[in-house]
């Protein structure tokens, strides 16, 4: 199975007198290459409060820099969001959507390694939206 793979993606030309010449068909390496980037990614925990209502679930980081997350409480309350991963400032912001109609906006500050941190913001309705994420979100449970 990888020998195949392989060879789909380079093929190899022997010359008796030039050496060896090797052409790559671009498209297909190109492609092997989004693939591997989009395999590797980091998940963490999140533990997130909205008003009273406590929510957990996890955020994701890919080399690809699509980085998403979601948190849900037991009653069915879902909420996500979407950042750049690639972005290695140590504050930056987000939106948030829920799926009873609230969204907002919110910012995380990230620990070096932005692998954890906290964030806050504030939802249409105006209640608060608070959550902690990696190491950090043990914090939240507190």
């Amino acid at each position: 199975m990888f020998r195949s793979i392989v060879s789909s993606v380079v093929s190899v030309t022997c010359s008796q007198l030039r050496g060896v010449e090797m052409s790559v068909n671009r498209g297909l390496f190109v492609s092997g290459i989004l693939l591997i980037l989009t395999a590797c990614s980091v998940t963490v925990p999140v533990v997130a409060k909205i008003g009273d209502d406590i929510l957990q679930g996890s955020a994701t980081g890919r080399l690809s820099g699509k980085g998403d997350y979601l948190v849900q409480n037991i009653d069915g309350l879902i909420c996500t969001g979407e950042y750049d991963s690639l972005d290695q400032e140590l504050t930056i912001s987000s939106h948030v959507t829920c799926n009873d109609g609230r969204y907002g906006a919110v910012i995380i500050t990230r620990n070096p390694g932005l692998k954890s941190g906290v964030g806050q913001g504030k939802l249409n309705d105006g209640t608060v939206f608070k959550f902690a994420f990696g190491s950090m979100s043990t914090m939240m449970m507190m």
